[in-house]
C-alpha cells in the first residue's frame, strides 16, 4: 500500500506535525479521523471536507489520501487559500503530476523533506514510506500563474440607503456595528448591504422571496451602497421579474473585475447556532486567535458563576475560587476559541436540565393543588 502511495488512514509523524504547528498554529485538521486527528477541530469522512469551508479556521493542516484522487484535495486547498486560509499540505513529492503544475509550481512555497517519513498506523507499527515527501504552504497572498490577484483595502462605501424591511439611510465608516432592540433594523442593515452587492439575500431559497421584504405601502425594494464616485444598487418591483444582479457604476465594475466582493460580517445568530459545525466556524472566523476569555459585564452574580462553571467543565478542570485563575487554567489546557465553541452545548444541556427540574416541581405543585 505504501509503495502505491494509497495512504488512507495513517497518522502524520508527531515530530513533523509539531514543528509545523509551532510555526503555523493550526486550527483545523481538514482530513482526519478520531484516532489520527492533529487538531481539536477536524473533518472526517462523514463530514466530507471537500464540501465544507476551511477558510474560516484561518490556519489549516492537510494530509490527504495519497491515491489517484489527491489532485481534488490539492485543488480544494488552493481554493480555500484564495478565500483567506493558510493551508499547509503534507504530500508525496510528485513534481511530475498535473496537480503539482496546476496548483503548486511557482504558486506556493515548497519544502522538500530529507529522508523517508515513517507514518503511524492504527495498530501501532510505523511504516517507512517508499517515496519522498514535501510540505506545501498555500497562502492567501500567493500569486497564481494565470493572473495577478486583485485586492483592495480601500474604504469602499460611505453611505447605505435601503427600504429592506425598514427604511435605512446611514453614513458608513470602515467598521460598522448595527445596534438596537428587536425590529429596529439591525439584520435589515446587513441584509441590505449584501443585497446591494450580490442581488441575493442569505437564507432565501427562491429569488422571488426578496420582494417579501418590501415594506408595507411600497411597491419596490431598493438597496444602495455608494461613496460619491462608485455605487452598486439592487432595485426590484414587487410582482415583476427580478433582476439577476445589482447595477454597478463603471468605476466599481472596473475595480471589481475578476474579484469576488463580499462584506465581512458575523452574526450573533451564527455564534449561538445549535448547529455545532456552524457555531465553531463562526467562532473561529471571528475569535480564532484570542488568548483568553472575558466574563461578560452584563451578567449578574448567578450568571457569572454559571459562566465560570461552563468554562471549567468544557476545559475539564476543577473551578478555582477566583474566576481569573479558573480562566487562566482553562486556556492553558485548551485554546480560548475551542472553549467558546463548546460552551454553547454545555449551556444548552444545563438549561434543559433546569427546565426538566422546573417542570417536575410544577407537576408536584399541581398535584398538591388537585388534592
Amino acid at each position: 500500500v505504501l509503495f502505491k502511495s494509497e495512504k488512507e488512514d495513517w497518522a502524520t509523524p508527531p515530530d513533523v506535525f509539531a514543528a509545523l504547528d509551532k510555526e503555523f498554529d493550526f486550527q483545523l485538521d481538514a482530513c482526519a479521523s478520531e484516532w489520527n486527528r492533529k487538531c481539536s477541530f477536524y473533518y472526517d469522512k462523514v463530514d466530507n471536507a471537500l464540501s465544507r469551508p476551511w477558510h474560516p479556521f484561518g490556519s489549516v493542516f492537510l494530509n490527504p489520501p495519497y491515491g489517484r484522487g489527491m489532485g481534488v484535495w490539492i485543488a480544494k486547498a488552493r481554493a480555500e487559500a484564495t478565500k483567506g486560509a493558510t493551508v499547509v499540505v503534507l504530500i508525496p513529492s510528485r513534481t511530475d503530476t498535473r496537480w503539482f503544475h496546476d496548483y503548486i509550481y511557482e504558486q506556493a512555497e515548497v519544502r522538500y523533506l530529507q529522508g523517508r517519513l515513517k507514518f503511524e498506523r492504527p495498530d501501532g507499527p510505523r511504516d517507512a514510506a517508499t517515496f519522498p515527501s514535501m510540505v506545501v504552504i498555500m497562502r492567501p497572498t500567493d500569486r497564481t500563474k494565470k493572473e495577478e490577484p486583485k485586492m483592495t483595502t480601500a474604504h469602499f462605501y460611505t453611505r447605505l440607503e435601503s427600504n429592506v424591511k425598514v427604511p435605512i439611510d446611514v453614513e458608513l465608516d470602515s467598521l460598522n456595528m448595527f445596534v438596537g432592540g428587536n425590529k429596529q433594523g439591525k439584520t435589515a442593515g446587513i441584509e441590505a448591504a449584501i443585497l446591494a452587492q450580490t442581488g441575493k439575500l442569505p437564507g432565501l431559497v427562491h429569488g422571488k422571496d426578496i420582494t417579501g421584504f418590501v415594506p408595507k405601502g411600497d411597491r419596490k425594494i431598493t438597496a444602495r451602497l455608494s461613496n460619491g464616485t462608485i455605487s452598486t444598487e439592487y432595485s426590484a418591483n414587487a410582482g415583476k421579474k427580478l433582476p439577476s444582479s445589482p447595477v454597478q457604476s463603471d468605476d466599481l465594475r472596473e475595480l471589481l473585475d475578476g474579484c469576488e466582493h463580499v462584506i465581512p460580517s458575523v452574526s450573533m445568530r451564527d455564534l449561538l447556532n445549535r448547529n455545532a459545525a456552524k457555531t465553531k466556524e463562526a467562532i473561529m472566523r471571528r475569535f480564532g486567535k484570542i488568548k483568553t476569555i472575558a466574563v461578560p459585564k452584563a451578567l449578574d452574580e448567578e450568571q457569572q458563576v454559571m459562566w465560570i462553571e461552563a468554562i471549567a467543565s468544557v476545559a475539564d478542570i476543577p473551578p478555582e475560587d477566583d474566576a481569573k485563575e479558573t480562566i487562566a487554567a482553562a486556556v492553558k489546557k485548551r485554546s480560548a476559541a475551542e472553549i467558546l465553541a463548546d460552551m454553547q452545548g454545555w449551556l444548552d444541556s444545563t438549561q434543559r436540565r433546569a427546565n426538566t427540574a422546573a417542570n417536575a416541581k410544577e407537576n408536584e405543585v399541581n398535584a398538591v393543588q388537585d388534592i
